[in-house]
C-alpha cells in the first residue's frame, strides 16, 4: 500500500515514523527546503536557539515515549532546578508566581496568600472558591468563564491571561476550556472544586513538568529524518497544491509533478489542507480554525552585559499594554543554551493581542524589544547576536466550540484522508505524536 504525508513537521515525520514501523511504501512532501516545521534549532556562536517550542510536557507520555524509542534517551534534560522562579510583570515589576501553581491552578495556599502579586480581595475571592459548587451544564465554555467564576478576576488577569497567552498565544475570553484543559472539567466534576482537588493532592517535591534535548528539539525531527532514511522517500521544495480521488486512490497534484496514493496524510496548518481539498465540502470547515502570528526574539549577551534574576522568565498581562508577551530566560531555564560567561534569553511577540508587530523589520524588531525590557531588567551592553523567527499564522486557536467542529470535520473526509497537526488535537509536541500514532493504528 502507498502512503502519501504532506507536511514535514513533527506531526508529519511521527505518522510517516509510526507507518513506516508497519511497512508501508511512504513518501513525505515538505515545501520548505528542510523538515521540522516550527521546531528549529540553530547552534550561532556561543548559543544554542530555539526558534519555536523550546520544551515539552513529561507528563504526556508520548514526547518521552518516542524519544527513548529513538535511542535519545541520554539526551533529555529538565529545567535547572536552582533558577525555578517564574515572574510575573505587574505595574512595572516583577513578582513571583507563588510557588506551588499547577496548570495555572494554585495548590498550596500558603504561598499564594503570601503572594505580593494580588490583592486582599483577590486572594479573599480565590479562597471563597471552595464554596462554589460544581457547574451543571455539559456546554462549552470559554477558559476566562471558567477561572472568573471559580478564582476570581484576579487570578485571570494576573496568572491565566499572560501564561495562556505566552503559550498558547490565546485569548481566554474564546479559548475553549473542553479542547484546551478538559483537565479542569474532570476535577470540578469529581473533586467539587479546585481547591478541594490541591488540598487531597500529595504534597509532592515540586518537579518542573517540562523537558528538553540537550542539543535543541531540533535534534528530535532530526533524528526521525535519520531513522526514515532509505526506508522513506523525502521531498523537500514540493508544495502540494490539491489532492483529488482518482477511482478509488487518490492522486496528489505538487509543483513539478503527480503521483497516486491509496491513503493520504494530511499535516499540514487546517486551512492549508482546506486548500488542497477544496474541491470537498470538508474544505470550508478546516478553514474555520482560527490562527495567529508570532515571533520570537533571541538575543544573546556577555553576562557582564545584562543582569537577569534567577529564573526561567517572566510573563505580561494584557493589562500592562506591553508590546511583548513573555520573555524566557533561556540560559537560567536549560543547560547548554549558553556558554559559560554567555547569556541568552528569547522574547515572544504575537498572539491574539498585536499580531501586527509579527511584520516588524528585524531592527526596529530588536529596539522595540530592548525598549520593553530595559525597565525591567538592566541591559548595560548591545546584544552580540540576535536572532528572529516568525511563525505566520503559525498558532492554531481552540475557541469555544472547538470538539464540536473537529467532530464534524471528522465525519466529513473523504474515506483515506487522514489528519494530524496541532489544530485539532492538542498543540504540544507530545499531543501531535500521539496523533500520528493513532493514524498508523487507523491505516493498519
Amino acid at each position: 500500500m502507498k502512503v502519501a504525508v504532506i507536511g514535514g513537521g513533527i506531526s508529519g515525520l511521527s505518522a510517516a515514523y509510526y507507518l513506516m514501523k508497519k511497512g508501508y511504501n511512504l513518501s513525505i512532501f515538505e515545501k520548505e527546503n528542510r523538515f521540522g516545521g516550527t521546531i528549529v534549532t540553530e547552534r550561532m556562536d556561543e548559543f544554542l536557539i530555539e526558534g519555536g517550542p523550546d520544551c515539552f510536557l513529561k507528563e504526556k507520555e508520548w514526547g518521552i515515549k518516542l524519544v527513548k524509542e529513538l535511542g535519545m534517551e541520554g539526551e533529555l534534560i529538565g529545567t535547572n532546578e536552582a533558577s525555578k522562579t517564574t515572574y510575573v510583570l505587574w505595574r512595572g515589576e516583577l513578582h513571583e508566581i507563588p510557588e506551588g501553581f499547577f496548570l495555572l491552578l494554585p495548590t498550596k495556599i500558603f504561598p499564594f496568600l503570601k503572594s505580593s502579586l494580588f490583592s486582599l480581595t483577590g486572594k479573599l475571592r480565590a479562597g471563597l472558591e471552595i464554596f462554589i459548587p460544581p457547574r451543571k451544564s455539559e456546554a462549552d465554555e470559554s477558559l476566562a468563564d471558567f477561572v472568573s467564576r471559580r478564582l476570581g478576576r484576579e487570578v485571570l488577569e494576573k496568572i491565566v491571561e499572560p501564561l495562556v497567552a505566552g503559550v498558547h498565544a490565546g485569548d481566554p475570553q474564546k479559548m475553549s476550556l473542553k479542547a484546551t484543559f478538559p483537565g479542569f472539567i474532570e476535577i470540578e466534576k469529581t473533586c467539587g472544586g479546585l481547591l478541594r482537588w490541591a488540598m487531597k493532592r500529595k504534597k509532592d517535591k515540586w518537579s518542573s513538568p517540562f523537558v528538553t534535548l540537550k542539543n535543541g528539539l531540533g535534534s528530535l525531527t532530526e533524528k526521525l529524518v535519520d531513522v526514515m532514511k532509505g526506508k522513506v522517500a523525502f521531498f523537500k521544495g514540493k508544495t502540494v497544491d490539491r489532492v483529488r480521488r482518482t477511482n478509488s486512490k487518490w492522486e496528489i497534484l505538487y509543483n513539478g509533478g503527480s503521483e497516486v496514493f491509496d491513503k493520504v496524510v494530511l499535516a499540514t496548518p487546517s486551512f492549508i489542507s482546506g486548500y488542497i481539498m477544496r474541491e470537498f465540502p470538508v474544505s470550508k470547515f478546516l478553514k474555520e480554525i482560527p490562527y495567529v502570528s508570532t515571533a520570537t526574539i533571541s538575543m544573546g549577551f556577555y553576562e557582564k552585559g545584562i543582569e537577569i534574576p534567577e529564573g526561567y522568565g517572566f510573563v505580561v498581562p494584557a493589562i500592562e499594554l506591553k508590546r511583548i508577551t513573555a520573555v524566557t530566560f533561556s540560559s537560567n531555564k536549560f543547560s547548554y543554551r549558553a556558554r559559560e560567561g554567555f547569556k541568552l534569553i528569547r522574547c515572544f511577540v504575537g498572539g491574539y493581542r498585536n499580531q501586527e508587530l509579527v511584520g516588524l523589520p528585524d531592527e526596529k524588531m530588536i529596539k522595540m524589544c530592548l525598549q520593553e525590557l530595559s525597565p525591567v531588567i538592566r541591559i548595560k551592553e548591545h546584544p552580540l547576536i540576535t536572532r528572529i523567527f516568525r511563525w505566520i499564522k503559525g498558532m492554531p486557536q481552540y475557541h469555544v466550540g472547538h470538539t464540536s467542529l473537529v467532530e464534524e470535520i471528522e465525519k466529513m473526509l473523504p474515506e483515506g484522508i487522514y489528519l494530524t497537526g496541532n489544530a485539532y488535537y492538542g498543540i504540544g509536541i507530545p499531543d501531535c505524536i500521539r496523533r500520528g500514532a493513532e493514524i498508523a493504528e487507523k491505516i493498519f
